[in-house]
């Protein structure tokens, strides 16, 4: 920074700092040294004085910042920056230099206690006003008690698990739309949840014609809410080593959702909060929306717990694969249709449960124009028996199916039964229990083996029955 001419050095966040011209000397006359934040408000500041330095907000050695004179800051500014702008004592304003910015910089406490949430939320303007950047959220216990807006050009980092938000009875971040493809990130810092079955971590709630582009989530522990991140207009965005905690549901994109990806993470559903509909790990798709999610990848993530580990109702293109989907009480994957494609495969699925399925596949009420699905190399188990249960369960308006290398283990009535289907590929396939495979078109069943047998009634072109 240059400063009456000189080259200065900033001290951040450090109380015992005193700045320093580059030769080591004193301050410049244009430069001030106050104690807080609440010292320079209405301060008695040489004429020449241009930037203040401070050795807190709150209290010392928290908070510690520069403030440039700005001729724009007045009044008007100033009421609507109370944490991050002053007047002096001749009127003259000054405002936080915004475009790297910690929380306590804005004013937040910390502590658990005090409402942090006005401080959280200027601190993310003030820094959207400067044209973008980054926030940090220091370590500490930061309280929230209503949704904080995110803006267009703001990236929000922590320092890992110590970086906490405490969001009480409402929904947490909430981004605002932007077009700008990246990069843009949320890293390293926790979102916990107290009465907020009814809310969720992360808010993206767009009209088709606005999107929140090219942000990356990562290092994120997110607990006690009912839906971790809900999404309608997430465009080229991704999760990675997100892990969920007590959710009654992890991820549900409804809407148009482009291009996402959901890698190597963690979702338990915990068994404490109840929230609204059904639990599930992951939910794509609605059949009330207009629009429907594009191209959404699931891989190398662990979902535990829930009644269904995804739901996949309706969606343009999609996978999962190498996840592993555990302890489920209804079923490991639902999928209604995704046209253009959708692969599964080399998945670990365990459900269990009253009439639980591994993987459940049926259009019905939906018309799906190529649904394309591939189903290969996963290990679906069921560990204890369960009457109307099924490993691989296909039919009602499905076409173009391949099902192929699975292995089913555990009593389940069926491993595999398909129903209506046209087009169908069953090949290598280890079921422990029996196949069932009735009245569909086009099928070609080859080398599979069935514990309990292979049953086929009711099909028309077939081929290799066996």
């Amino acid at each position: 920074m240059i400063a009456g001419g000189l080259a200065v050095h900033i001290p951040v966040n450090n109380a015992d700092a005193t700045p320093t011209d580059a030769r080591g000397g004193g301050l410049p006359a244009n430069i001030a040294m106050l104690a807080s934040f609440a010292d320079a408000r209405g301060a008695h500041l040489p004429g020449v004085c241009d930037m203040i330095f401070t050795g807190g907000h709150s209290r010392m050695g928290q908070g510690a910042a520069c403030y440039a004179r700005d001729p724009s800051v007045d009044a008007k500014y100033v009421r609507a920056h109370p944490r991050t702008a002053f007047l002096d004592a001749d009127g003259r304003g000054f405002r936080l230099l915004a475009n790297d910015v910690s929380l306590h910089q804005a004013g937040a406490v910390g502590d658990g206690r005090a409402d942090d949430t006005a401080a959280i939320q200027e601190a993310l303007n003030v820094v959207e006003a400067a044209g973008g950047g980054c926030v940090h959220i220091p370590p500490g216990n930061f309280r929230v008690t209503a949704a904080v807006t995110v803006p267009a050009h703001i990236m929000l980092h922590g320092s890992g698990p110590s970086s906490v938000l405490r969001v009480n009875g409402c929904d947490g971040l909430v981004l605002a739309a932007s077009d700008g493809i990246g990069p843009r990130s949320f890293s390293d810092f926790m979102i916990h949840g107290q009465g907020c079955e009814q809310f969720s971590a992360i808010v993206v709630a767009l009209p088709d014609a606005q999107r929140v582009q090219g942000v990356v989530f990562e290092r994120l522990y997110l607990a006690f809410f009912g839906t971790g991140v809900r999404s309608r207009g997430l465009w080229h965005a991704t999760l990675r080593t997100v892990t969920m905690n007590q959710v009654w549901q992890g991820v549900v994109l409804t809407g148009r959702n482009v291009k996402i990806s959901i890698d190597d993470c963690r979702f338990t559903h915990g068994g404490l909060l109840r929230g609204d509909g059904e639990s599930v790990g992951i939910r794509v798709g609605d059949a009330t929306a207009g629009s429907r999610p594009e191209d959404v990848q699931v891989a190398r993530s662990i979902i535990y717990g829930f009644g269904k580990a995804i739901i996949w109702r309706t969606a343009l293109f999609g996978g999962v694969t190498g996840c592993d989907l555990d302890g489920c009480t209804q079923a490991g994957l639902e999928l209604v249709t995704a046209d253009g494609g959708f692969t599964f495969a080399n998945n670990w699925v365990q459900v269990e449960g009253v009439s639980a399925f591994g993987v459940t596949c049926t259009a019905l009420g939906y018309n799906p124009k190529l649904t394309n699905i591939l189903i290969s190399n996963n290990h679906i188990l069921i560990p204890t028996a369960s009457a109307g249960s099924c490993g691989i369960l296909l039919g009602n308006q499905q076409s173009d199916v391949t099902v192929e290398g699975n292995g089913i283990s555990g009593p389940w009535q069926s491993g595999i039964r398909a129903s209506g289907v046209r087009r169908l590929v069953l090949r290598n396939n280890k079921v422990e229990s029996r196949v069932v495979v009735e009245r569909c078109t086009d099928i070609d069943v080859e080398r599979n083996f069935a514990g309990a047998g292979i049953s086929l009634s009711g099909n028309t072109q077939l081929a290799n029955p066996g």
